[in-house]
Parts: structure tokens; sequence; C-alpha cells
């Protein structure tokens, strides 16, 4: 996963509310196994500094879709942008996880927004 970027979400996004940062991130997934992974059980979620769950945020201008879909072939990877609400309130701290089905542990990214 790269680290946040802050970015200007345009006048259609969704999930976006005035005053708060909005980050963006790139996620990317490979598949390491021997059989296909389906890329709709991958959930990104974001929690900030205060342990406040990020609301996710759509966009066109970064390219904010549906995040990672489709299937992933054996010893290949998948990347995609999520993007995420920040509170202004929270401090600079924002928690990442990367959770792929429900039977592998969930990945973990800690820093901080710029």
């Amino acid at each position: 996963m790269s680290a946040p970027v802050a970015f200007t979400p345009s006048a259609a996004a969704a999930g976006h509310t005035a005053g708060n940062k909005a980050v963006t991130l790139q996620v990317t997934v490979r598949n390491g196994g021997g059989e296909r992974l389906e890329l709709a059980v991958v959930q990104v979620r974001a929690r900030d500094g205060e342990g406040r769950e990020a609301s996710r945020v759509f966009d066109a201008e970064p390219d904010l879709g549906t995040g990672l879909s489709g299937t992933l072939l054996p010893g290949r990877k998948a990347v995609a942008a999520y993007g995420f609400d920040v509170p202004p309130t929270t401090d600079a701290l924002l928690d990442v996880e990367v959770q792929i089905g429900f039977e592998r542990p969930a990945l973990f990214w800690s820093g901080t927004v710029e």
C-alpha cells in the first residue's frame, strides 16, 4: 500500500464532507497462490487517529471508483486507488486495514497524513 496523499475532491465527488481532508492511496494485491482470486472479497477500511471509521470518497478524478474488482490470476497483481474522508479535528494519523476474504488475517498500515 502506498502512503496516503491529500487531494481536492471534484464537485461531483461522493462521500466527502466540506471541511474534511480527503486522501487517496494505492492498494496492491498479489496472488501468490495457485488458484484464481476473486477481488470482490477485498475490503479496505480506514480509521482516523481517534479511532473513527473514515468514509470512502468516490470521485472520477483521481479515478476513485469501486476499488479492486474482477478475478486475479495466480502470479499476477492488481492495483486500485481508494479515497477516504478524514475529519479536520483528528490528529494526522491514519490506520488502514486490508482484508482479503474472511479466512486470511488482515494487513495493516499506519502512518501520518500530510
